[in-house]
C-alpha cells in the first residue's frame, strides 16, 4: 500500500507520471479531498496495466486536455481485479476537445468504478485514437473486452457524454451501470454500443440522468434498462 499524506503533488509535465505495470496486490491511497495530485501535461496522468488487483482510492486528480489531447487523465488496459473508488478528478479541456478522466482498453477483468466525482467532458469511455474531423465520437486506438465492469454510485458532471462505451467493444458477463448521477451530457449520458454475448447481460438501472441531450443510448441486445 502506498498511503499519500494530506497536501498538493505536482506531478509536473513529463508524459505518464504514474506508471503502474505489471503491479501485483497494489494500492494506491490519499486522504480524500485533501490529497490533490496536479498534472499540467500531455495525455495520461495515471496509468494501470498488465496488473492484478490495483486499488486507486481516496484521491483528487486535477488534470488539464489541449486542443487535440483526447487521451484520459486515468488509464486503465490489460488488467483485471482494478478498484478506482472515492476519488475526484477535474479534467479541463479545451473547447471541441471531448477528453475522459477514464480510459478503458484491452482485455479488462473483474473492473470496478464507484463512488467517484468526475468534472470533464467524457466521464468514462474507451481509450480513443485521433478523432477524424467532424467526427463526433473519437476513433477508438484499441479495442475493448470487459468481463465483469461494474460503473456504481458516481456523479458525472459531463459536457458531452457521462458514459460512453463505443468503437469495438464487447461486454461479457455482467455489466451494471447502478445508481450514478449525470449531468449536462449533450451526447448522451450513457451510451453503449459495443456488443453483449448471449448469456452475458448490461444493466443500466437507478441511474439519475439529467442529461442536455439524449439520456440513455443502447446499441446492444443482452441489455435491460430500468428505473432510470
Amino acid at each position: 500500500t502506498i498511503c499519500l499524506g494530506v497536501g498538493t503533488y505536482n506531478l509536473g509535465e513529463a508524459p505518464l507520471p504514474i506508471n503502474i505495470s505489471g503491479a501485483r496486490s497494489l494500492t494506491l491511497r490519499g486522504q480524500g479531498m485533501q490529497t490533490r495530485l496536479v498534472y499540467a501535461g500531455h495525455g495520461a496522468a495515471l496509468a494501470v496495466d498488465s496488473s492484478v488487483e490495483v486499488t486507486v482510492e481516496k484521491l483528487m486528480l486535477v488534470t488539464s486536455a489541449s486542443t487535440g489531447d483526447v487521451q484520459p487523465a486515468i488509464r486503465f488496459s490489460n488488467s483485471t481485479n482494478i478498484t478506482l473508488q472515492r476519488c475526484a478528478a477535474l479534467r479541463l479541456a479545451a473547447a471541441n476537445t471531448d477528453s475522459a478522466v477514464v480510459g478503458l482498453g484491452g482485455i479488462l477483468i473483474g473492473t470496478i468504478i464507484r463512488q467517484n466525482e468526475f468534472l470533464a467532458p467524457v466521464g468514462i469511455g474507451n481509450i480513443p485514437g485521433a478523432q477524424p474531423g467532424g467526427a463526433v465520437f473519437a476513433a477508438q486506438a484499441q479495442p475493448l473486452l470487459t468481463l465483469s465492469l461494474f460503473v456504481e454510485e458516481n456523479m458525472l458532471l459531463c459536457s458531452s457524454r457521462g458514459i460512453s462505451l463505443i468503437g469495438v467493444s464487447l461486454h461479457v458477463l455482467e455489466t451494471r451501470i447502478a445508481g450514478n448521477f449525470l449531468n449536462d451530457c449533450a451526447q448522451g449520458g450513457i451510451v453503449a454500443l459495443g456488443f453483449v454475448p448471449a448469456g452475458s447481460n448490461m444493466n443500466v438501472q437507478c441511474n439519475e440522468i439529467r442529461a442536455s441531450g439524449t439520456g440513455i443510448i443502447i446499441g446492444t441486445s443482452g441489455a435491460s434498462i430500468t428505473g432510470n
